[in-house]
């Protein structure tokens, strides 16, 4: 039995000792937003329509499932759907890792690892840039204490004239 089946079961049960806790949400062309395990545990279970966009659905679905145990593949799936959606409103793919972490609860780092190459080299590449800009650039002048006799030089000190 696999860990879905499994968990499938012990919905079963748990309607039958207390009840439906939590209904299953759904929108109007029938897509599910939370309650897949519930809905195959017994498909007659109470719904809840919503009226929202397919890339609304998503988002809610994506919070909702915070809680639930959700496979890295299933995550993934989830945030690459989401990318797919914020592209065909125009979003850079070089933009888009910080566009998700803005309009999702994940971290930039953890959507980078889960989204595909395409959408990171640009990104990358950017985020270096950045880097290189704020980080000081180091003074290659030798500094008054350097250059003073205050600091032996390589030979004194290996012949312990200091």
């Amino acid at each position: 039995m696999s860990e879905d089946e499994e968990f499938i079961e012990f919905l079963k049960k748990s309607r039958e000792q207390i009840g439906e806790l939590e209904p299953v949400i759904m929108t109007e062309d029938g897509r599910i937003i939370d309650g897949r395990h519930r809905l195959a545990a017994y498909p007659g279970w109470r719904k809840v329509i919503v009226k929202k966009s397919p890339k609304e659905a998503l988002k809610e679905r994506i919070h909702r499932t915070l809680k639930a145990r959700v496979t890295r593949k299933e995550r993934q799936a989830q945030i690459l759907e989401y990318a797919l959606y914020l592209e065909e409103e125009g979003v850079k793919p070089e933009e888009m890792v910080s566009a998700l972490a803005k309009e999702l609860p994940f971290s930039e780092r953890y959507i980078r690892s889960l989204l595909p190459a395409r959408y990171k080299k640009k990104e990358m590449a950017r985020q270096q840039k950045k880097l290189r800009n704020s980080v000081p650039q180091f003074d290659k002048s030798v500094s008054a204490h350097e250059s003073s006799s205050e600091k032996p030089d390589i030979d004194q000190r290996r012949k312990g004239a200091v």
